[in-house]
């Protein structure tokens, strides 16, 4: 969290830059991702990837039903395998409470993201501070690992209004920028990634239909 905070802050006070680009060294993908990150122009984007956990018993039940099909209509094992998987975003603000998403060239927005693979504009870390929802930390100023930036909190873990709940570092980020900025979070729902683990997880989050 430290890291990325500091990070995030160094982007946020050198003003030469316009782009930030969150990666995650276990992420794989083609160049195209990134290019129509870039090309949507949005402040805020961001590409679903898929958790490195799988059911088996969802992909049994997805491919029962797929044996049962009539076979032009079966699918490739690559693409039930993308629908088996859990991808990284959030369908809601709240928990029990409706989202209402936009959806726009193979985007639609959502209230939260991983981190793994996100294309941010610099004016996201300036209106959060702008809001106080990213507040000064000027103690580490004085710090040298972290000298040549104006030090800002835009990842410490958040909390659900009831205290109950904490939510993880790439949420709380994204809770900052939604509910606390008003601003909008798309995801290209058309990207093709692969986060490895045990193996290579390769997904698709269209494909699930949502």
């Amino acid at each position: 969290m430290i890291s990325r905070n500091a990070l995030m802050s160094l982007f946020h006070t050198d003003k030469t830059f316009f782009h930030i680009l969150l990666l995650d060294a276990d992420m794989s993908f083609r160049p195209e991702v990134v290019l129509r990150l870039i090309a949507f122009r949005a402040a805020f984007t961001c590409a679903a990837y898929p958790q490195r956990n799988l059911s088996l018993e969802q992909i049994r039940r997805l491919a029962e039903n797929d044996a049962a099909a009539p076979k032009p209509d079966r699918q490739s094992t690559e693409a039930l395998l993308a629908k088996a998987l859990a991808y990284n975003v959030q369908a809601t603000l709240n928990l029990g409470e409706p989202w209402q998403s936009e959806h726009r060239d193979g985007f639609r927005t959502v209230s939260g993201a991983g981190t793994g693979l996100m294309l941010i504009e610099r004016t996201v870390p300036e209106t959060m501070v702008a809001s106080g929802a990213a507040p000064a930390r000027k103690r580490h100023n004085a710090l040298p690992l972290y000298s040549g930036a104006e030090f800002h909190d835009f990842f410490s873990h958040l909390t659900d209004r009831d205290g109950d709940l904490m939510y993880g570092e790439d949420q709380s980020f994204c809770r900052r920028w939604v509910a606390q900025c008003g601003g909008r979070i798309w995801c290209d729902k058309t990207a093709i990634v692969t986060h490895h683990g045990h193996f290579p997880y390769r997904g698709q989050y269209n494909l699930k239909g949502e």
